[in-house]
């Protein structure tokens, strides 16, 4: 497996594209009925706001995802419809070319940096824009600095047992991800190949790049116990 090979593509400064880390474990059928007929202008299945809110903070343990802000995908992108309190952001990842439903939750400086990048490709998106399109205006972007990679250590949880790539990419495993721009795959002793090695390199040398490292539990949906997630 390359260190490029998932669908979700994100633009680097060079125009060319790799994709974000997104792994799957399980069909997300029981959330995709009731919004089968509601879609945004890329394509995009809308969950109501209940369930998209419960999805996206069981990316995140629950400690963290008590105190998380929280984005939902609405027909012309994403909109903040929870403030938190603790810098931390959650969302579910969609592609614009395959269905995907990727919770993930960032810390403050990924959310600054990486989240940011996300939420701009969607709105390029929303607007009808291409992928060749979304590719060279988000490298224009990361060109004049309108986005930047992660100035310091930054982090993002993907732990749901929601996760889902997409027909046939298979099954994968809860797992943090931790931002390091430019660094490669012998810099942290990284094998995405090897089964036996706990820590993973996606997107190697790129400004996005991110290591890789298997937590043992999913949080499932829900475990938010005694709490109102919409905080309304």
């Amino acid at each position: 497996m390359s260190s490029c090979c998932h669908p979700f593509r994100f633009a680097t400064p060079d125009g060319s594209t790799c994709p974000l880390v997104i792994f799957g474990l399980f069909a997300v059928v029981l959330y995709t009925d009731a919004a089968a007929q509601a879609r945004n202008a890329f394509g995009h299945e809308l969950l109501d706001e209940a369930t998209e809110v419960e999805l996206a903070l069981s990316a995140a343990p629950v400690p963290v995802a008590r105190g998380a802000s929280v984005w939902v995908l609405r027909s012309n992108g994403f909109e903040r419809v929870r403030e938190g309190t603790n810098g931390f952001h959650c969302l579910i990842q969609r592609a614009n070319d395959v269905k995907i439903v990727a919770p993930t939750c960032f810390d403050a400086e990924a959310s600054r940096t990486i989240m940011a990048a996300q939420l701009y490709q969607a709105d390029l998106w929303s607007e009808g824009k291409s992928a060749e399109q979304v590719n060279t205006a988000v490298a224009a972007a990361y060109r004049n600095g309108t986005l930047r990679p992660p100035m310091r250590g930054a982090v993002g949880y993907m732990m749901s047992s929601a996760q889902f790539l997409g027909d046939g990419i298979g099954n994968w495993y809860p797992h943090m991800m931790i931002y390091a721009p430019y660094v490669n795959e012998e810099d942290v002793g990284a094998n995405l190949t090897d089964p036996k090695n706990p820590v993973h390199m996606l997107n190697p040398g790129r400004p996005d790049a991110r290591i890789v490292v298997v937590v043992p539990e999913f949080v499932n949906p829900g475990e938010l116990v005694g709490s109102n997630p919409t905080g309304r």
